[in-house]
């Protein structure tokens, strides 16, 4: 009996050290610049050029990209922090640097209700998130890892007609996984949009993240939340 309890808490205890506690990466840049690209394949009548935001189905394709910055204080007792196999120790203050890419494919679903100048819109689709983190200390020590997810997406937003070939936009999204990585991102975003042409419009406007993930091995998750100006081109084809 003796021997059986010893080896049940010697496994017990190889648990727990395999269940060491690691600080969250927390990174937070409120002065990034997202640059997006768009197109959009519209099915309906066409009685407006493509441009133009009007009733109907829709597949849009979107990419995106930011980079961001921040520091954080590890506190003298805080689990250490742990990224692409090296560990960071409390105290001492860190540098975070990341960049974040996002590609995702939708359909959307849009009506202005009576004809008016104020339209919903409604998205789901699917997307792949991508999320380089670099950590680095005044030792100096210095580690990077990269996660990237594929994942569901969807997302509700408000458009209004404010005059010919102009229109802003609101919109809200969600990005999720099962899987782990970066497993949600969500986003918010404001456009004021302008038609060069009938296929073109130029976008200019505001977005913000915040973009969670889980390790792919002992490592520590993060939560990354960046916002910033945001300018695109979008192009629209129609029948």
């Amino acid at each position: 009996m003796n021997s059986i309890c010893r080896v049940g808490v010697a496994a017990a205890l190889l648990a727990l050290g395999g269940c060491e506690s690691t600080t969250r990466i927390e990174a937070r840049d409120q002065s990034a610049f997202l640059p997006n690209l768009k197109a959009s394949f519209n099915f309906g009548k066409g009685v407006d050029a493509p441009s133009r935001p009007q009733d109907g189905h829709s597949i849009e394709i979107e990419a995106t990209r930011a980079k961001g910055s921040d520091s954080q204080t590890l506190g003298a007792g805080d689990s250490p922090i742990r990224l692409g196999g090296q560990d960071f120790l409390a105290p001492q203050q860190l540098r975070h640097n990341f960049t974040f890419n996002y590609a995702d494919i939708a359909w959307r679903w849009r009506k202005f209700f009576g004809g008016g100048s104020v339209g919903l819109e409604v998205l789901a689709g699917v997307g792949h998130a991508r999320a380089e983190v670099t950590t680095s200390s005044a030792a100096p020590l210095q580690a990077s890892e990269r996660f990237s997810t594929r994942g569901v997406q969807g997302g509700v937003g408000l458009v209004w007609r404010t005059g010919s070939g102009t229109s802003v936009q609101l919109r809200a999204t969600e990005f999720a996984s099962s899987r782990l990585g970066v497993n949600r991102a969500s986003r918010a975003e404001v456009f004021l949009n302008q038609a060069l042409a009938s296929n073109v419009t130029a976008r200019i406007g505001y977005t913000g993240w915040e973009v969670h993930g889980d390790s792919l091995s002992s490592s520590s998750d993060f939560r990354l939340r960046f916002s910033g100006p945001s300018v695109g081109l979008q192009f629209d084809f129609g029948p």
